[in-house]
């Protein structure tokens, strides 16, 4: 299979847009911040699920120990 025209996504077209005014500056440094704080909200979020379900456990995890007491 041929390529017929530019790849989207390389840098020569990504360099054109940015000389066309397509992208403007303020995009990628929003995405900078957009990026991690939609991450942490997601895992609030899931959190918070977890939380009204009452399943605590499943949150922080099981922890087993052994009994050394010998008897």
């Amino acid at each position: 299979m041929e390529k017929t025209g530019p790849i989207l996504n390389s840098q020569i077209e990504i360099k054109k847009r940015i000389e066309n005014g397509q992208i403007k500056w303020y995009g990628p440094v929003l995405m900078v911040f957009a990026r991690p704080a939609l991450a942490i909200i997601s895992q609030g979020l899931v959190i918070l699920l977890f939380i009204a379900l009452k399943r605590s456990s499943n949150v922080y995890g099981q922890f087993y120990t052994a009994d050394l007491s010998g008897g």
